[in-house]
């Protein structure tokens, strides 16, 4: 109920209170030992926080960059071995042709453009050999990788 509620509310309130008027008229010794005890015990269970900080420019200088305990750490796009290995091994030999288009992108945009482009990529090689033409012909009309990856980066924006 709402005034249990406003019991258990006011009632925390005021053990907090009394916990602090302990601390701050330390009455014997013993109260002493115990507020010491008490202190030891808070800051041995209090556990660490740790704040990780993500900026594309380094921080400037300030009580921000003057508290952080580690250096920073720069966290670059993939390389090209990389991002062919985030590509499924190109396992469609589509890696090259889309490379200079996926390099510069992080880890994550290139599986996610990987998981979008990966069935839309079979689909049209489906396509362009099912009208019965030749091997030949059907890989001058196959679509284009770049042009597929181009369709899909407007769901990329919209996932950022």
């Amino acid at each position: 109920t709402v005034s249990s509620r406003r019991r258990l509310h006011n009632t925390s309130m005021l053990t907090m209170d009394a916990s602090m008027n302990d601390v701050t008229t330390p009455a014997s010794t013993a109260d002493s030992g115990r507020i010491a005890q008490d202190t030891f015990l808070s800051q041995s269970t209090t556990p660490q926080v740790i704040i990780v900080l993500s900026t594309s420019n380094p921080l400037p200088s300030g009580p921000i960059s003057s508290s952080l305990l580690q250096s920073s750490i720069a966290i670059s796009a993939p390389d090209v071995n990389y991002a062919r290995i985030l590509w499924d091994n190109d396992a469609d030999g589509t890696f090259e042709s889309l490379s200079s288009s996926l390099l510069g992108l992080s880890a994550r945009d290139i599986r996610y453009l990987r998981e979008k482009f990966a069935p839309r990529w079979k689909v049209e090689m489906a396509y362009a050999t099912m009208d019965g033409t030749s091997a030949e012909d059907a890989k001058r009309s196959e679509p284009s990788p770049v042009d597929i990856l181009q369709s899909l980066l407007p769901l990329l924006e919209t996932t950022h």
